[in-house]
């Protein structure tokens, strides 16, 4: 039990290295601290990606408590979204979060999938299912875009790496 009560009052610090707009060139260092626990909002169960915008907008994919978490550059909470479950929007243990365009682009592993979702946290659309062929995905893990929307992922057990167009299709 005490080990239990120790794991749930554990912080994670995230660090993160933001340009500062006033100087350019520099670099300023912020420091998160996150409660690790309940699934309260603003507390995580094994983060399993991180993704920050232009603004310092942090993006959480809480992959023990099966939602997304979205913070401002302060670490204050925006807004949470997702639940455990296969539909539009659900996630078993999110694990790869990355944003393009306004758009927050999620790794849902235990589903084999990829879910696209606006900033709001809106569900949009989703892509992949389990398999070996093309597009589909087996323990996904980590996501990328690049400059033109192009989508890639790591494919954990198909040791490969997939490459797609924004909208899903390789």
């Amino acid at each position: 039990m005490k080990r239990i009560c120790h794991h749930l009052m554990c912080v994670l610090f995230v660090t993160i290295m933001l340009a500062h707009a006033a100087a350019p060139g520099h670099a300023q260092k912020y420091r998160y601290s996150f409660q690790i626990g309940a699934p309260l909002p603003g507390q995580l169960r094994s983060p399993g990606g991180v993704a920050v915008d232009g603004a310092g907008t942090i993006v959480v994919a809480d992959a023990d408590n099966n939602r997304i978490q979205v913070y401002d550059n302060q670490g204050n909470v925006l807004r949470k979204f997702g639940s455990l479950g296969a539909g539009d929007g659900q996630f078993n243990s999110p694990r790869g979060v990355t944003l393009w365009a306004g758009n927050i682009i999620v790794v849902d592993r235990g589903n084999d999938r990829i879910q696209v979702f606006d900033g709001q946290g809106n569900f949009i659309r989703k892509f992949g299912s389990a398999g070996g062929a093309n597009g589909q995905f087996s323990a996904p893990g980590g996501v990328a875009t690049d400059a033109k929307g192009k989508i890639f992922v790591a494919d954990a057990y198909n040791n490969r790496d997939q490459i797609l167009a924004r909208h899903g299709n390789c």
